[in-house]
């Protein structure tokens, strides 16, 4: 008797908890439109964290509806934020746009600085990602503006950290360096690990890029430790690249089997991840990283591998990129039609306007040269 209660209570659990079903089930079953609301955040918030971002769209947009039903401004910025971030993830920039740039038109309308700089750092953080760092680096300052001299030490911190990077992608280096130490400064009586991340990470981009490897690669493996404590995979795979770089730059140097060995691992764990959540522009320069690793190593054949998935990934993403700008060029093209179709009805209904206006005006200049007449013509019968 004793030995089956033992191998029960040391096996595994008969029923093991699933947040997306209890969450599903709950939203199904509520009737309340605020608190349905609140369940669809949350369970957005878990599709996130399982970086299954097409199920967060969806949950996502459905909280947005209901804000959107319920009029509250609150409410409304806040899903908004949400749906903006997650297809800004899923690399749906437009709709992202759309999204975050409501939350800017919301926020100027009420005049509230929190939100204002809120909503600029969302739209400046979609803009980096785009890789459009002018926007970014504007809408980035334009938040800075608003909490310089306030006491939002966090607020403030980020913003410093955002335009290190912005300056470290412009390889404008001394410039980055005076934000990033800043930021630092900042957050060193605060807990916030994900920006501190973003801090080494940048840190170890200088250095990588200025030679100075070994420094490059302290700040790297920083940068590793906070992404695994945190599990994120975008932290991950941005620090085993430069990681698989770092030591092969260092290769060239030192000649060490166990470097070009390092330089290995990195790029096996970089490729594994950009595989799994199909990043197919990461996935790219994974690919071609390690074929200049087996290629150094001898290894004809896993070279002539990554080589091949590195062409073909090349070629798909320069069509995507042609493809992309056609369509922006187009939709650019319509939107400057619409434009000079506006711009032509509001000078028309101006100039029929003003020619409304000048009809009156004669009108008024005849009544007042009759009205002119008669008074002179009766006051001349009136004489004589």
């Amino acid at each position: 008797m004793f030995f089956v209660v033992l191998l029960v209570a040391i096996g595994p659990p008969l029923f093991s908890f699933n947040p997306t079903d209890s969450l599903s089930k709950a939203i199904n079953t509520c009737s309340v439109d605020s608190l349905k609301y609140k369940l669809l955040m949350r369970l957005t918030g878990v599709y996130v964290s399982q970086n299954d971002y097409p199920m967060a769209k969806q949950t996502a947009i459905s909280a947005n509806r209901i804000a959107l039903k319920l009029n509250n401004p609150y409410l409304i910025l806040q899903s908004n934020t949400r749906v903006g971030f997650v297809y800004r993830e899923l690399n749906q920039y437009d709709s992202a746009f759309t999204y975050l740039f409501k939350n800017v038109e919301i926020a100027e309308l009420k005049k509230d600085e929190k939100v204002t700089s809120e909503a600029y750092v969302n739209v400046g953080a979609l803009f980096l990602r785009m890789k459009n760092y002018n926007k970014a680096e504007f809408y980035y300052s334009k938040a800075l503006q608003i909490k310089e001299g306030t006491k939002d030490v966090r607020s403030i911190a980020e913003i410093y950290s955002k335009l290190g990077t912005v300056s470290v992608a412009q390889k404008k280096y001394e410039e980055a360096l005076i934000f990033l130490i800043k930021a630092e400064k900042l957050i060193e009586g605060l807990q916030e690990p994900m920006m501190l991340a973003n801090i080494y990470g940048n840190l170890g981009r200088i250095n990588l890029d200025n030679g100075n490897l070994d420094k490059a690669i302290v700040y790297f493996e920083k940068t590793e430790k906070l992404g695994r404590q945190f599990n994120s995979d975008q932290i991950l795979t941005r620090c085993y690249s430069f990681l698989a770089r770092a030591y092969l730059e260092k290769y060239k140097k030192d000649q060490a089997i166990s470097t070009l060995s390092k330089a290995q691992y990195y790029g096996e764990e970089n490729y594994k991840m950009v595989d799994r959540i199909e990043d197919d522009n990461a996935k790219c320069v994974a690919a071609g990283s390690l074929y200049n690793i087996h290629k150094l190593k001898g290894n004809s054949k896993e070279a002539l591998k990554y080589h091949e998935i590195y062409t073909t990934l090349n070629d798909t993403l320069i069509q995507s990129e042609n493809n992309k700008y056609v369509a922006d060029i187009n939709f650019k093209y319509e939107t400057d039609k619409q434009a000079r179709v506006i711009k032509q009805i509001n000078l028309d209904r101006e100039k029929k306007e003003l020619e409304l206006e000048v009809e009156k005006q004669r009108s008024r200049n005849n009544i007042y040269i009759a009205s002119f007449i008669i008074i002179i013509v009766l006051l001349g019968g009136g004489l004589f």
